[in-house]
């Protein structure tokens, strides 16, 4: 039957007294309790849009993205008008690099608070994504608009101007930001990208360096600057870098894989191939992992079976991958069977035929097997193309 109007009522304000105190949580970044509250709420009343919007936007903060959309979508079924869970769902989407439904959930929120400058900023964010920076700058104009000191919208219009190599004006954007946030971290950690774009690497270093004396807790700042470090010849750097965004994020899949080519490129096969174990643990199916797999052990000259079934699985993951065709051919070329290796570097080649690691793994296969011609033709085409 129907419930009396002043149990209805009470129940009301028992569910409502939990949501506030769930939010509150949330505020002291108290998210399991919070989740609690906000059940104890839809315990009283399923149909209570704020008490899914609340668990997800707790879910969100625990890094269950999956289970905070699902949440989000219930709250905005039963509330369609709140510009709220269109922006905590799209953060959601976000996160899982969705950034399709996340510009769609921005834009559902823009077109009922259009005053709120934050989505623009994340749609710009999420433009920026997807290989537009143009749409990207025109959501953080609008942002600035409606509040022109804001730090974020400046660091990110920097940084998509950046993307678009106008250095000039990039800096001018993000130099702004710093005058009005003296060492903001997330000014300097954009400023070091655009300096890394421009090929600036050694003040990029500098700016990172800079960012983690005050964000000592970033990994991505660690990553980042570890990546720079790499691609100058510093690997003992990078490795300690690497070490560091691992303590702090050692579900990141993509540390390991970085700390593993770091130690490949240093000679420390050993610890590249436990690296590349442990990222393909977190994630089975990432490709460049099991085709670094497969390469160290066939560099090492051990474990070539085992490096056959890496490649194979990369074979069955991306059909045609050049990479993996590269590796498969050294393998060969190690076991000394010189037509499998070439019928390996020819499938590289079709799909690059510009690739020159192929074309020199192809010539030495070739003058092995006593074609030496052809292997040299090979061999110069590929010093030619990658002195």
């Amino acid at each position: 039957g129907k419930r009396d109007p002043a149990t209805a009522q009470i129940a009301d304000q028992v569910a409502n007294a939990y949501y506030q105190r769930g939010m509150a949580l949330i505020d002291k970044q108290e998210y399991e309790a919070a989740v609690k509250d906000f059940e104890s709420a839809l315990e009283i009343n399923e149909k209570e849009p704020r008490a899914y919007l609340g668990r997800g936007a707790a879910y969100l903060k625990m890094d269950k993205a999956k289970e905070a959309v699902a949440d989000l979508d219930h709250a905005i079924e039963l509330a369609p008008g709140m510009a709220f869970a269109f922006f905590e769902r799209s953060a959601a989407y976000h996160r899982i690099d969705d950034y399709d439904h996340a510009i769609a959930d921005y834009t559902s929120s823009i077109a009922l608070d259009p005053k709120e400058p934050l989505a623009y900023i994340n749609r710009g964010m999420a433009e920026i994504f997807k290989g537009r920076p143009d749409a990207a700058i025109a959501d953080f104009d609008a942002a600035l608009l409606i509040s022109p000191d804001d730090i974020n919208a400046l660091i990110q219009r920097g940084f998509a101007y950046g993307l678009k190599k106008d250095y000039p004006r990039a800096f001018a954007d993000i130099n702004d930001a710093l005058r009005l946030s003296p060492g903001n971290p997330t000014a300097l950690y954009y400023r070091a990208q655009v300096l890394a774009f421009r090929g600036d690497i050694v003040r990029a270093i500098e700016d990172y360096s800079q960012a983690l004396r005050v964000d000592v807790k970033n990994p991505r700042i660690y990553a980042s600057r570890a990546n720079l470090y790499s691609s100058i010849g510093e690997y003992e750097k990078a490795i300690e870098d690497l070490n560091s965004a691992i303590r702090l994020r050692p579900r990141d899949a993509n540390l390991f894989l970085n700390r593993g080519i770091a130690f490949f490129n240093k000679g420390d096969y050993v610890r590249a191939v436990s690296d590349y174990d442990e990222t393909l643990k977190l994630d089975p199916k990432m490709t460049p992992a099991l085709n670094n797999r497969c390469l160290t052990r066939a560099v090492m000259g051990a474990s070539l079976d085992e490096a056959l079934a890496d490649c194979n699985e990369v074979l069955r993951l991306v059909p045609n991958d050049p990479y993996a065709h590269d590796n498969i051919g050294l393998i060969y070329l190690k076991q000394k069977q010189y037509d499998k290796a070439i019928a390996q570097y020819d499938a590289s080649l079709e799909v690059d035929p510009q690739r020159a690691r192929a074309l020199y793994g192809r010539g030495l296969a070739k003058s092995r097997k006593g074609e030496r011609p052809a292997g040299i033709a090979d061999m110069s085409t590929a010093s030619g193309i990658q002195p």
